[in-house]
C-alpha cells in the first residue's frame, strides 16, 4: 500500500470532526440510534467534506511550485467555494470556471462568497463541469498563463484522472471506523449524499480497507442511480490502484438510491424541505437542502424497503453546504405572528 504519510499536505481543518447523536430525530424518522458524523463543521470557509480533499489537493499544488489552481464547477458549487477559500489560505490564486445555470440568476449563496473571497469567476460555454468542453477551456487558460510566467495547477475538472483528490476521504472513512471502534458503536449502515461520486468512493474503500463491512448506501442528488453507481465504482476502482490496495470490491458494496432526487440537483421538494425543518425542530441541526436533505428524507423509504436495518445504529454524514439554505429563502418562508 502507498504511504499516505508521504503525501504532501496543507492543513485546512477542524479534524477529526465528532460523531453526533441525534435521538429525537433518530426516533422521527424510526430509528433506533441515529448519528452525524459532523463534516459540516471541517470549519475553512463555513465547513464542508470539501476540506478533506482539498488538504492533498494543495498540498500537491505547494509541492508542484504552482501559483494559481484552476478547476470548474457549477455556479452554486460548496467545492468551488472552498477552493477559493483553501487557494487564499494557501498564499494562492485561483480561477473557477463555472457552468450550467443552477443559480446563475442570483448573485448570492456561494457564488456571492466566490468574489468575498477574491477568486476570479468565469462563466463558460459548456454544459457542466464534468464536459470536455469545460476541461478544454482550462487547458486553453493555462496556457496562457503560462505563457505570462505563472504556474497553473489544474484540478477537478471533466476527464482528468485524480486519484489524489479521493484520498482525504479514504482517510474520512478509516476515521469513522476508528471513531466507531472507540466508542464502541457497531452500525448497521452509513448513509451519505452522492453527487460527483468521490466522497462516496473513498469512504467505501477506506471502510473496506479497515477491515470493515458495513454497507455504504448513496443517496444521488440527481436521477439516475445506475449512472451514478457507474461514477462510485470509477472512482473507487481509481484510488484502488492508486493506493496498492490488495482488493476488489464487488458489485454489491456500491449502492445508490436515487428516489428522492426526482426534482433534481439543487431543487428542494416537499419531503427535502420537511426533512430540514425536521431536523431544525429535534436538534437544533441544520442541514443543506441540496444534499443532506436528501439523504434525510429517505430514511424512512430505506427503512420500510429494508435497506437499512432500523434496529442498529445508522450514520448520516453530514457534508455540509449550509450555504445553499439562503438560495431558497423562499421554500422555507413563512408568516410571523404579530405581538401587539
Amino acid at each position: 500500500m502507498r504511504d499516505i504519510s508521504e503525501l504532501p499536505t496543507f492543513p485546512l481543518g477542524t479534524l477529526p470532526t465528532p460523531l453526533d447523536e441525534t435521538p429525537r430525530l433518530g426516533t422521527q424518522l424510526g430509528l433506533s440510534r441515529l448519528i452525524v458524523k459532523r463534516d459540516d463543521l471541517t470549519g475553512l470557509a463555513l465547513g464542508g467534506n470539501k476540506v478533506r480533499k482539498l488538504e492533498y489537493v494543495i498540498g500537491d499544488v505547494k509541492a508542484r511550485g504552482a501559483d494559481i489552481v484552476i478547476t470548474s464547477a457549477g455556479p452554486q458549487s460548496n467545492r468551488a467555494r472552498m477552493t477559493a477559500a483553501a487557494c487564499r489560505k494557501a498564499g494562492l490564486d485561483c480561477i473557477l470556471l463555472l457552468a450550467g445555470d443552477y443559480g446563475l440568476k442570483k448573485h448570492v449563496g456561494n457564488l456571492m462568497l466566490d468574489e468575498i473571497l477574491g477568486a476570479e469567476v468565469r462563466m463558460i460555454d459548456a454544459p457542466d463541469s464534468y464536459s470536455a468542453q469545460a476541461l478544454a477551456e482550462a487547458e486553453r487558460i493555462s496556457a496562457d498563463l503560462r505563457a505570462a510566467g505563472r504556474t497553473p495547477y489544474i484540478t477537478e475538472i471533466g476527464g482528468l484522472d485524480e486519484p489524489l483528490v479521493d484520498v482525504g476521504y479514504f482517510m474520512g472513512g478509516r476515521e469513522i471506523v476508528e471513531q466507531c471502534r472507540e466508542k464502541g458503536i457497531k452500525p448497521g449502515c452509513i448513509v451519505l449524499a452522492i453527487g460527483s461520486g468521490g466522497t462516496h468512493a473513498g469512504v467505501l474503500v477506506g471502510i473496506r480497507a479497515s477491515g470493515c463491512d458495513v454497507p455504504v448506501i448513496g443517496v444521488s442528488t440527481d436521477p439516475g442511480a445506475v449512472q451514478r453507481a457507474a461514477r462510485v465504482r470509477k472512482h473507487a476502482a481509481a484510488l484502488i490502484d492508486w493506493l496498492g490496495l490488495r482488493f476488489e470490491l464487488t458489485t454489491s458494496d456500491v449502492f445508490v438510491d436515487d428516489t428522492f432526487s426526482g426534482t433534481g440537483h439543487g431543487v428542494p421538494d416537499e419531503p427535502c424541505i420537511a426533512a430540514v425543518r425536521l431536523a431544525a425542530r429535534t436538534e437544533g441541526l441544520l442541514l443543506d437542502p441540496t444534499y443532506v436533505g436528501k439523504v434525510v428524507a429517505s430514511i424512512p423509504s430505506l427503512i420500510e424497503r429494508k435497506l437499512i436495518p432500523a434496529e442498529r445504529p445508522t450514520i448520516i454524514i453530514n457534508t455540509g453546504g449550509i450555504v445553499s439554505l439562503f438560495m431558497h429563502t423562499e421554500s422555507f418562508a413563512h408568516s410571523a405572528t404579530a405581538v401587539v
